[in-house]
């Protein structure tokens, strides 16, 4: 099985460098490998809700994934809105991480796919 990040990334190889599309790419490779592989939502989030100290070796792989989503982010945000990086990054983050999170609840259809409408409106926006 291909790792989320490792998946996100092969994604990200198909899509030429400094397009709107790369940053809505994150959300597709994730409703795929989520679909296929994570029926209970992000492991990740899953895994802190169950080791929440900082001084659990596992710690600092739950967190670290997370800042590299959120420096991911900001490396395909700067790419179309330079500027907005810092400010557009969290919320395209925020939008991604909740997606999921209702993904494993399954309280509504395709979450992950509303979020990346959401994600695209924020970044017509920033155009």
């Amino acid at each position: 099985m291909t790792a989320p990040h490792t998946a996100v990334r092969e994604w990200l190889d198909r899509v030429e460098p400094g397009s709107a599309d790369r940053v809505l790419t994150v959300f597709d490779a994730s409703r795929s490998w989520m679909t296929e592989h994570s029926r209970k939502g992000c492991g990740m989030v899953n895994a802190h809700a169950e080791i929440s100290d900082p001084a659990h070796p596992a710690y600092s792989i739950i967190t670290g994934q997370k800042q590299w989503m959120l420096e991911l982010f900001t490396d395909l945000v700067r790419e179309v809105a330079p500027g907005r990086a810092d400010r557009l990054a969290p919320a395209l983050m925020l939008l991604h991480e909740g997606s999921l999170v209702a993904h494993g609840l399954r309280v509504f259809p395709d979450p992950i796919g509303r979020a990346r409408d959401e994600a695209g409106e924020l970044l017509g926006a920033q155009r």
